[in-house]
Order: structure tokens, then C-alpha cells, then sequence
């Protein structure tokens, strides 16, 4: 039987529905921690977009399913520009989640496909936002034919436990990376004994969801960013993930001196993958040391002798993700629009101003570089 699209408005009415049919597909497809019910019922319940629910049925039964939340700009101040974004809202307050993996829930391709053209062909917009994605999402997109441009791009890393033969720290680790951890296992140690431990249990991590929201500040709190725990909207997503047993389960990772914890990591398993989603560092207590990275290897080894298959350090292209990771990946945001002359031309304008920028920063970067020689 052929596939049948149905699109219509989200209303709260229609949350116990949609979370049994979520649940169900959901146990059907080896999917990503992001698209559990877990992430997207957390995320319905916080937002306060409009939203459009994107149904495919086959021979009368639930084969996918998608949430596209509903937005507006202005292009050159006046011309309004109607948005749609796939499971985020466009809206920094409610983004500052940030999903990764995203993707329509669906049994296959296929299905996925003929959902794109009825979001495409049935409902009225002028950009589409999808991300952030792995390239075969993207593949689907394309063959559209629409024109895109791309918002952001990164790389992210994580630890395939399975391609591993006898010992984490021989195999993935280098000398160098070695020597480093073992310099900060020493250091820490003269502020006494170290120990590290997993809570499973969610009243243990809401326990300590304060002191969480602590070291982030302490860390974030004075960034152009903010610290997530600074936005309301934030902390009421994630006492709401850390709450929600679907198919997820939430693990703090903790590390402590002497009984005083110092650093904390926030990870959730799916899938018997696991992704971490946050660190909260003291960053007063014996700030000379890298509890980070200390923290992560404990956490990397507990896992690897727990039979986990993956470690996932998420996106971000940090130097100590590189280092511990065995596998590397990317993934991107991308804005679909409709052929329009006002778009296309507001486009043209933005990338002739992103490479006036990049040319100019690397004109003074190389009049510094001869400053420097001359000097010299």
C-alpha cells in the first residue's frame, strides 16, 4: 500500500497520542539519542512555537513522524520571511538545548522521502532549517532540487569501543595524550584521595542539579553565550530529560577529592550508546589541574568496561575530544529556501560581507606576521 502524508497543527491535546506512536517507531529504528521520546516530549513541553506534526501512515499504521516548529524574520526590515525549523524553534531561549542528529523519525528512506515532498508541496513557507544533521539527512534534501546555503558546520568525535582489541588507553591514546593524564592524576592527588563514580538514579542527578548549575556558571557564566542554567527555558528542559525513563536512561558522572566532588559530567545512554551532553567543572578547586580531562577518561574507561559500544563526545572541535576519540564525523545546519528574488539577492549580499570580513582578518593577520619579522 502506498504511503499517506498527514500534516496538521500540534496542540498539547495530542501529546499521550503522539508519545505512543513516537515510542513505537522509535523502537523500530536504531536511532540517536535525539530523536527518543525522551528528547522530544522534554522539548514540546518547554517550547511555546506553534508547531505543524508530520504523519506518515502505511496500511494504517504509524510509519514516521515529524515536528516542525513555526517562525518569522524580516528580510532588509520589512519583507517577511515565514520560517519552518525541524524540531527546533528558531528561538535562542528554546535552541539553547541544541539538538544534534536530527532527522525525521521514519521505518526507511523512503518513507522519509515522500514526508519531505508533502512538507515541501503542502504547507506555505520561504525557509526551511534543518540540522544539525549528518550528510545523508541532507542527501534526501537535495534531491529536491531546492536551493540551500549552509548556517554551521563542525566536527565531533567519539570512542567506537567495538573496533577496540584489549586496552582503551594503549590503543586510542598517544604518547603524549598518556603522559598528560598521568601528570593530572598526580596533581590531583595531593589534594587527597580520588574517586569516581556513576549515578544512575534520576533523584541522585536532580540532588545535585544546583551545584551543576554552579561550576557551568562559573565556566560560561561571563561568556557572550551565558550559561544554559541562566535560561529558565533550559533548566526546565533538562530536569524534564533527566526525568524521562523512555529508552533513555541518565548518568552524572562525578569526580571527587577527599569526598568533596569537583567536576561532573552529564550523560545520557540510548541504544547502549552513550553521549555526553555536559560538564561542570570547579574550576576554584585546584584550578592548575585538568579535572575535564581526568573525568572524561574515567568515564571513557567505566564505560568501555561496561560493555557499552560508543562513547559520543558530540560536536565541537575541541583539542581534548581529538585526543580521546577514535572516530571523527561531521555534521551541519542547512536553510532550504524557495526561489525567490528578495532571498537570493539577501544571500548574495551576506556572502559578499562574510568574505569582505575573512579577507580583511586575514590582510591584518598577515600585516601583524611582517610586523613581527621586521621586528625581529
Amino acid at each position: 500500500m502506498s504511503v499517506i502524508i498527514s500534516i496538521y497543527p500540534y496542540c498539547p491535546d495530542q501529546f499521550a497520542g503522539l508519545a505512543k506512536k513516537w515510542l513505537l517507531i522509535e523502537q523500530q529504528v536504531d536511532g540517536h539519542f535525539f530523536l527518543s521520546w525522551a528528547w522530544i516530549s522534554s522539548w514540546l513541553t518547554t517550547i511555546t512555537s506553534d508547531c505543524y506534526l508530520i504523519e506518515a501512515q502505511e496500511d494504517h499504521q504509524c510509519v514516521g513522524l515529524a515536528i516542525l516548529a513555526q517562525s518569522s524574520r524580516t528580510a532588509f526590515g520589512f519583507i517577511p520571511i515565514k520560517q519552518l525549523f525541524l524540531h527546533r524553534t528558531g528561538k535562542v531561549e528554546f535552541d539553547q538545548s541544541w539538538i544534534e542528529y536530527n532527522n525525521l523519525l521514519a521505518l526507511n528512506t523512503e518513507v522519509k522521502s515522500q514526508m519531505i515532498n508533502a512538507i515541501i508541496n503542502k504547507l506555505t513557507w520561504h525557509e526551511l532549517i534543518i540540522g544539525v544533521a549528518e550528510k545523508e539527512v541532507f542527501s534526501l534534501f537535495e534531491q529536491t532540487k531546492l536551493k540551500s546555503h549552509t548556517l554551521f558546520k563542525s566536527e565531533g568525535y567519539l570512542i567506537n569501543f567495538t573496533e577496540l582489541n584489549s586496552e582503551y588507553s594503549k590503543e586510542v591514546l598517544s604518547k603524549n595524550s598518556r603522559q598528560k593524564l598521568n601528570k593530572n592524576r598526580r596533581l590531583l592527588q595531593r589534594f587527597g584521595e580520588v574517586s569516581f563514580q556513576i549515578f544512575t538514579e534520576n533523584e541522585d542527578v536532580l540532588l545535585r542539579f544546583g551545584c551543576i548549575a554552579d561550576f557551568h556558571r562559573q565556566r560560561w557564566g561571563n561568556t557572550e553565550t551565558k550559561s544554559g542554567f541562566d535560561n529558565p527555558y533550559f533548566c526546565h528542559f533538562l530536569k524534564k530529560l533527566i526525568n524521562n525513563n523512555d529508552n533513555v536512561q541518565t548518568h552524572l558522572a562525578c569526580l571527587s577529592v577527599d569526598g568533596k566532588e569537583v567536576a561532573y559530567l552529564l550523560n545520557f545512554e540510548a541504544n547502549n550508546k552513550v553521549y555526553f551532553y555536559l560538564s561542570a567543572i570547579d574550576s576554584k578547586f585546584a584550578p592548575n589541574v585538568n579535572k575535564g580531562l581526568l573525568i572524561h577518561y574515567q568515564a571513557i574507561e567505566f564505560y568501555y568496561n561496561n560493555g557499552i559500544a560508543q562513547y559520543d563526545l558530540l560536536l565541537g572541535e575541541h583539542r581534548y575530544k581529538k585526543s580521546l576519540a577514535n572516530r571523527q564525523y561531521k555534521q551541519q545546519m542547512k536553510c532550504y529556501y524557495q526561489n525567490s528574488f528578495f532571498l537570493s539577492f539577501e544571500y548574495l549580499l551576506r556572502h559578499i560581507k562574510a568574505n569582505t570580513i575573512s579577507l580583511y582578518s586575514a590582510l591584518i593577520s598577515n600585516l601583524k606576521s611582517l610586523l613581527k619579522i621586521r621586528a625581529k
